[in-house]
């Protein structure tokens, strides 16, 4: 488990488990006690500072190694059960990160198996914003050759070839459009071609990009201008052409704010394939 404490148990200075003021700004932010929430908020963030777009597209480190704003983290290591038994296919990087044809192994890459974001909100995402480049255009999939289409693939990954392989390999509707390379695998060119090594991959459990945004959004059910002040700033910094406003689709939901709606895009957004999107649903009550 990654955090702010060091492999000795000595306390580090300045970021002295601020993990757990991230765990009572969810608490809080569940129990919608905004001025709590939004205190725990802050006071976590002490100390890490946002991915920046080179650090979020990156094709090496990419989501698999923990960086300035990761609070916490677990690491799966190569003599893990996970990673050993039956190739490693039960373990998170088998699931979640492609570009692992070389090994022959992993169900997102080789079987089939990975996970698609929602072909609308893809559409929602512009262009100029740095988080849709982790996401392959279903507009490759209009290409009229395979040639075309692994040349535009180049733009999103070093192996552009299994990327095409791997939309072939889908089984209902084969294709690359929505596939995501936002995980890497870890260890390089050696992880590309061994599974071992390539799965073994540290996962984000809390970054301080979320403890932004819930500080945004309680401090925006407080008084929206300030909320919306925080949330301009941290949208501005993933798309610089950013403006307030443009996304708050409410889903047919009329108990949430357009303001709550606008926060609600950049978590599903900014933590795609990072586990938030049940509780953010139950939350606010969306169906």
């Amino acid at each position: 488990m990654h955090s702010d404490m060091s492999m000795t148990g000595r306390k580090l200075p300045i970021l002295r488990n601020r993990h757990f003021f991230g765990l009572k700004a969810r608490a809080y932010l569940v129990m919608c006690d905004w001025e709590k929430a939004e205190k725990y908020a802050k006071l976590a963030q002490h100390g890490y500072t946002m991915m920046i777009s080179s650090q979020y597209t990156d094709r090496t480190d990419g989501f698999n190694k923990p960086n300035s704003s990761w609070m916490l983290a677990t690491k799966f290591e190569q003599n893990s059960d996970n990673v050993q038994l039956n190739d490693g296919d039960i373990c998170w990087a088998s699931w979640m990160c492609l570009e692992s044809n070389g090994s022959g192994n992993g169900n997102a890459s080789c079987f089939g198996q990975p996970f698609v974001i929602d072909r609308h909100l893809y559409s929602t995402i512009p262009v100029s914003d740095i988080r849709r480049n982790v996401f392959i255009d279903f507009a490759i999939d209009q290409l009229a050759t395979k040639e075309e289409k692994i040349e535009a693939l180049k733009a999103y990954s070093d192996y552009p070839d299994w990327i095409y392989d791997s939309g072939q390999y889908i089984n209902s509707t084969p294709g690359v459009g929505g596939l995501s390379v936002k995980f890497r695998l870890s260890g390089g060119t050696d992880g590309h071609n061994n599974q071992r090594v390539g799965f073994s991959v540290a996962v984000p459990m809390m970054r301080v990009e979320e403890m932004i945004l819930i500080e945004a959004e309680d401090a925006g059910m407080q008084s929206e201008g300030r909320g919306r002040q925080i949330l301009t700033d941290f949208a501005t910094a993933r798309d610089p052409n950013y403006i307030y406003g443009t996304h708050n689709e409410a889903y047919g939901n009329t108990a949430t704010s357009p303001f709550q709606n606008e926060v609600w895009w950049q978590r599903r957004v900014e933590f795609w394939g990072e586990g938030m999107a049940t509780f953010d649903i139950k939350r606010l009550n969306i169906w």
